[in-house]
């Protein structure tokens, strides 16, 4: 797999069997992210807080939909649902989980 050496390991993605679906990384070089956001079918920001979320921008400015909490203050700018992604409550919702 390209860049394999970034990938990690997640016991709740297998858990869920979804590893042949799911894949996380560490940090990517900014030089590789634009081959990235191409390879991807949408993104996920599931953190309980952050300003703006910059990768949320580059996504959609690749054409990816992107999937927020609506702790993230980009969340009710520019995420609109059936449009750029959508957005979900991280303390209610029983489909998003804390690591």
């Amino acid at each position: 797999m390209l860049w394999s050496h970034l990938r990690l390991q997640s016991p709740h993605v297998a858990a869920l069997g979804l590893t042949e679906r799911v894949v996380i990384f560490r940090a990517v070089p900014n030089r590789d992210m634009p081959r990235f956001y191409a390879l991807a079918e949408f993104i996920v920001r599931a953190g309980a807080f952050d300003l703006w979320g910059l990768c949320v921008s580059e996504a959609m400015a690749a054409g990816r939909p992107a999937i927020v909490s609506r702790t993230r203050g980009c969340a009710n700018e520019f995420v609109m649902t059936e449009s750029t992604g959508s957005s979900f409550d991280l303390a209610t919702s029983s489909n998003c989980r804390r690591n």
